[in-house]
């Protein structure tokens, strides 16, 4: 019979199944690792991994490609080579959801980005705009014109923050698996380290504060989604340790592996991919500040 660690190994390499990271070495732990990207904005592509050498081409913004390489600067694409910064980090390709799932239920983006508007037509403001693997609350649906449209909200208790086509979303569904992974947050090295016992299991970049505190937490909640921000909706699987404080997914940067900074500093006390949050949220148990 196989370990549990064992089983995370072998797992790993069935990824677009079990939504695990990739097996990147011989290493006791498997290293996240994106297979996809989305763009972040328009994104140029070069001929070779510098900035001098000439443009291929650039990405859309939201366009997903699949990333066929990484040196931890640059990822290789297709079509040559996109500094890592500029794409968001994906371990499934983003796809549309044509069947209208009657709400109310917890919402996942499995498109490359859903659009909220304030009303269900295409010319109506948009109130923000959440990124792959992002999630709200799908709380009313209607259909308009041949669209479905769904109503979103912070949470069950809230009023709509407005109305996205459905297209763009499916049900949030969490593992059933017992939280048994110990987090160890680096902050020097911005890393996450999981182990299973004394065990490492997994290894990831994190945009984690400074400011964190020293010690050891136990995780005491679970939240699809963290407190919206000035900035952000649809923070994605947020788990609460410490002092308020809590680690989540972040969709709208690639700066995992740096400490916050700009618009991202102070959403989330520990950042890390949504695929890696969504990962983390059912089987972490408690997190260790170093």
């Amino acid at each position: 019979m196989l370990s549990r660690r064992q089983f995370l190994q072998a797992a790993g390499i069935a990824l677009a199944a079990a939504h695990l990271p990739r097996l990147a070495s011989a290493s006791p732990a498997l290293h996240f690792q994106p297979l996809y990207g989305r763009a972040l904005g328009t994104v140029p592509v070069y001929v070779a991994p510098q900035n001098d050498p000439a443009l291929v081409t650039s990405l859309w913004s939201d366009s997903v490609v699949p990333i066929q390489e990484t040196d931890g600067v640059w990822y290789r694409l297709p079509e040559g080579y996109a500094q890592r910064e500029f794409l968001q980090p994906m371990l499934s390709p983003a796809q549309n959801t044509p069947i209208n799932q009657a709400p109310p239920f917890w919402g996942e983006v499995t498109s490359a980005v859903a659009i909220v508007r304030a009303w269900c037509t295409a010319a109506a403001p948009i109130i923000t705009r959440i990124g792959h693997g992002g999630v709200l609350y799908i709380a009313d649906s209607l259909a308009l014109e041949g669209i479905n449209w769904y109503g979103v909200a912070e949470s069950e208790n809230c009023e709509l923050l407005g109305w996205s086509q459905s297209a763009a979303w499916t049900r949030a569904e969490s593992d059933s698996v017992s939280p048994n992974l110990t987090l160890l947050i680096d902050r020097q090295a911005q890393q996450l380290t999981a182990f299973d016992d004394d065990q490492p299991v997994l290894t990831a970049p994190v945009s984690a504060a400074l400011s964190l505190v020293p010690g050891t937490y136990a995780v005491t909640d679970r939240n699809f989604t963290a407190a919206p921000t000035n900035y952000y909706h649809g923070i994605p699987w947020a788990l609460t340790f410490g002092e308020n404080q809590y680690l989540s997914g972040a969709f709208w940067h690639n700066h995992f592996g740096m400490e916050p900074n700009g618009a991202s500093a102070g959403v989330a006390s520990i950042e890390v991919a949504p695929a890696l949050a969504r990962w983390l949220y059912p089987r972490a148990s408690s997190v260790i500040i170093s």
